[in-house]
C-alpha cells in the first residue's frame, strides 16, 4: 500500500488481547504436560493441533448446548 508520497504504508492486523494469548499458551503447556506425563515424551506437533482441535470443537459444542440465559 502506497501513501500520497509514494511511501509505503505498513498495516498491521489488529492486536490480540494478552489475555486471550497467555490463555492458549496456558492450554499449550497444560496438554504438553499432559501427553508428556501419558506418553513420556514430549507431543509431535500434529498431536498438539489435534489435541486443540478436539479442545476447541467440545468448547463450540458445549456453548451450542447451553440453555439460554433468561
Amino acid at each position: 500500500m502506497k501513501c500520497g508520497r509514494g511511501e509505503a504504508v505498513i498495516s498491521y492486523p489488529p492486536m490480540r488481547d494478552l489475555e486471550v494469548i497467555d490463555s492458549e499458551l496456558r492450554l499449550l503447556l497444560a496438554i504438553r504436560r499432559m501427553v508428556r506425563e501419558e506418553e513420556g515424551r514430549p507431543p509431535s506437533t500434529a498431536r498438539i493441533d489435534e489435541l486443540l482441535l478436539d479442545e476447541r470443537s467440545s468448547l463450540l459444542l458445549a456453548d451450542t448446548w447451553r440453555e439460554p440465559r433468561v
